[in-house]
């Protein structure tokens, strides 16, 4: 499995306390167990480490996920998004979408910017429903082409937001459309417009 895929991969929490006694156990050997101790300890912390992270519940989640298609995705990785993740299978960036709300606690918060084609493709609306039975949107700032000076052109399109891990049907959201600005400036000048939704 890729290493990219690893941070996918769902860890219960109930394991966490068992992976770190292992993690702090590698440690010990790493330093005091013989030769072939030492090495298999090193061998093996990066991965015990890494499971121990994922086992963990955090209150805030912030990524800036890889865009991958269901098109450019191998035999593997589609078959791996079928059965792990069925309602954001159609990229790599909904399913690191969906995947962060099982690093948070309740009520924590996932904060992301990704691609807007979540919002409005309908490869993407078994994962809006997730969304909307999960979770709370606490606010999107719709940034759509041009967001980021570095990256030039209409090919990257974007949001960025912050959704908090539970549904609460009475929290009104804050929503900004910014789409219109040809650069980071013009966008942050709409800003100071009425560009401010609390609807969706």
């Amino acid at each position: 499995m890729p290493k990219r895929w690893v941070r996918l991969i769902q860890v219960p929490q109930e394991e966490e306390a068992e992976l770190k006694a292992f993690l702090d156990a590698l440690y010990r050997l790493e330093q005091e167990g013989d030769y072939q101790q030492k090495t298999a300890a090193k061998a093996f912390i990066p991965y015990i480490h890494q499971a121990w992270v994922l086992a963990q519940r955090y209150d805030a989640v912030v990524a800036n996920p890889p865009y991958m298609g269901g098109k450019g995705m191998n035999g593997e990785l589609k078959e791996f998004a079928k059965n792990n993740f069925p309602d954001s299978k159609a990229d790599l960036f909904a399913m690191f979408m969906q995947h962060a709300f099982s690093l948070l606690k309740e009520n924590g918060l996932n904060a992301q910017v990704n691609m807007q084609s979540w919002m409005f493709l309908s490869s993407f609306e078994s994962f809006r429903k997730w969304l909307f039975n999960n979770a709370t949107f606490f606010t999107m700032a719709h940034l759509g082409a041009r967001a980021f000076g570095q990256i030039s052109g209409e090919v990257v399109q974007t949001t960025a937001w912050i959704l908090l891990n539970s549904a609460k049907e009475s929290y009104t959201p804050c929503f900004l459309r910014l789409t219109h600005g040809k650069n980071e400036l013009e966008k942050e000048a709409l800003l100071k417009e009425k560009n401010i939704y609390i609807q969706i």
